[in-house]
C-alpha cells in the first residue's frame, strides 16, 4: 500500500469542491419527473430529476459488443435500462424523457412504432 501524498490530499480536496451541495433529492410522491438519459460510444448515463433536483443518477459503462453498435441502439439500451431500474418511481406516473439524440427523436416519433 503507498503512502499517502499531497496528490491524494489535491485529489481528495477536488472531489469535495465538486460535490460540494450537491446532494440528492428524496422522492416525492407530487412533483414534475424527468428521467435523463445519454449515451457515448464509451458509457451510458442516466438521471432521475424531480422539481429541478436529481434524485437518482448512475452511469455504466458497456460491453465490447455495445460499443460498436450505432447511437440510436446506444440509447434505446439506455432507455431500456433506467425504465427498468427505476421502474418504482415511474410505475403509473407521468414522467418526461429528455435526451439529446436526434435520431433517438425521429424513431420514436414514427407512428409505426409503439412503446
Amino acid at each position: 500500500m503507498s503512502d499517502w501524498s499531497s496528490e491524494h490530499d489535491d485529489f481528495f480536496e477536488a472531489s469535495r469542491l465538486l460535490f460540494d451541495g450537491q446532494e440528492l433529492g428524496r422522492f416525492e410522491d407530487k412533483g414534475t419527473i424527468e428521467v435523463h438519459t445519454d449515451a457515448s460510444a464509451y458509457g451510458l448515463g442516466k438521471f432521475l430529476i424531480q422539481n429541478d433536483k436529481a434524485v437518482w443518477c448512475v452511469s455504466a459503462s458497456m460491453t465490447e459488443s455495445q460499443k460498436i453498435w450505432g447511437g440510436t441502439d446506444r440509447e434505446l439500451l439506455t432507455v431500456k435500462q433506467v425504465v427498468k431500474k427505476l421502474s418504482q418511481f415511474l410505475w403509473g406516473r407521468l414522467f418526461h424523457r429528455c435526451d439529446r439524440s436526434r435520431a433517438f427523436a425521429w424513431f420514436v416519433s414514427e407512428e409505426k412504432i409503439c412503446f
